[in-house]
């Protein structure tokens, strides 16, 4: 797939240099290359993609974290401003 999308041998090394976010102290990301193969202006980098306090909280997937987000969101009415409330105090 390198080779088809033309991707240099320094992006391919960079690409396998990629940390995983569970081998990171602190502030986890996932990196990700980015790739736009214009005649006039090719753009090729690395992204972080952070995962806001939200969406960690949403996506949690044990028993006892959905458990308790059921009964931290049951019976909110806007569950928006309940979810950035329970983020905030966490």
């Amino acid at each position: 797939m390198a080779r088809d999308i033309g991707l240099t041998e320094l992006t391919k090394h960079a690409i396998l240099s990629y940390p995983l976010p569970d081998q990171q102290s602190g502030e986890k990301f996932a990196a990700f290359t980015y790739l736009h193969n214009d005649a006039q202006n090719p753009i090729c980098g690395t992204a972080h993609n952070v995962a806001s306090p939200e969406m960690l909280y949403l996506s949690g997937s044990s028993g006892a974290q959905f458990d308790e987000r059921a009964r931290e969101l049951r019976g909110v009415d806007d569950v928006i401003s309940a979810i950035e409330t329970v983020t905030a105090e966490k």
